[in-house]
């Protein structure tokens, strides 16, 4: 999974943390016309089609921090957070079978980066689900 993807999957797998990511664009609509259309899921509000009270079907993508790493890792339970960390790091390290060791050392090096947290906490929620 890649940044931009993982941008677009948190929001979607913790919509309760990021509400802000579900609201509708306001641009210049077909013709021009300003506001009243939303860029992200093309739709444009008239007073037949009540769309503005609903929320957006397509999140913005999140800014992928380690703020924002924090914020989720939190809210999922830290035994699936660590086996969906073997995951990841299985995917980018190529090592088959490490030692829970290797996973908690790697945790704390530049080369781990929050969206390999965000995919983890990703994998967990699946885990659980």
């Amino acid at each position: 999974m890649t940044d931009k993807e993982v941008a677009i999957a948190v929001p979607t797998a913790f919509p309760e943390l990021f509400k802000d990511a579900w609201k509708h664009d306001d641009a210049r609509g077909p013709g021009g016309r300003i506001g009243l259309y939303c860029t992200k899921c093309k739709v444009e509000y008239t007073r037949e089609n009540d769309e503005l009270g609903k929320p957006c079907t397509v999140p913005t993508p999140i800014v992928i921090d380690w703020n924002t790493a924090h914020k989720v890792v939190a809210e999922v339970s830290p035994l699936e957070f660590m086996r969906a960390m073997v995951t990841v790091y299985i995917d980018k390290t190529g090592i088959k079978k490490p030692t829970s060791w290797e996973v908690q050392v790697y945790l704390v090096k530049p080369e781990c980066t929050p969206a390999d947290y965000l995919r983890a906490a990703l994998e967990a929620v699946k885990g659980v689900e």
